[in-house]
């Protein structure tokens, strides 16, 4: 569940009750979510039947404050790990056939940013 929070926090830069509100950024979390699992399922994760619906609950129960590591590294310049989030469900899931269109944007708007802002200079 972390992956697709850590997507939609570095994405749009704000603390979670900022975005959980609006249809749009919930609905990206929730198809980034979709793909995270599925790929899961593909190498073997036992995720139950309701884990969407629990990752949806999960993100429901947070403070309106919370910030993810990946999200504060953005805004600090800071190396990201994105290689290891949205970058790992792309990877796996081109080698399972698993179209994974919202973590792959995720990863193509932020690589940039995946070294800090230091890399950039």
């Amino acid at each position: 569940m972390l992956v697709p929070l850590a997507n939609l926090n570095a994405l749009t830069r704000v603390p979670l009750g900022a975005w959980r509100g609006d249809a749009e950024l919930l609905g990206l979390f929730e198809a980034s979510l979709r793909e995270t699992i599925a790929v899961g399922r593909a190498e073997g994760v036992a995720f139950k039947p309701d884990a969407v619906e629990k990752g949806l609950a999960m993100i429901r129960s947070m403070p309106d404050h919370h910030m993810t590591s990946m999200g504060n590294d953005l805004l600090r310049g800071n190396r990201l790990e994105l290689p290891w989030f949205a970058g790992k469900v792309v990877e796996l899931g081109r080698r399972h056939g698993i179209p994974t269109p919202v973590n792959s944007f995720v990863y193509a708007a932020l690589k940039l940013h995946a070294n800090g802002s230091a890399a950039a200079r």
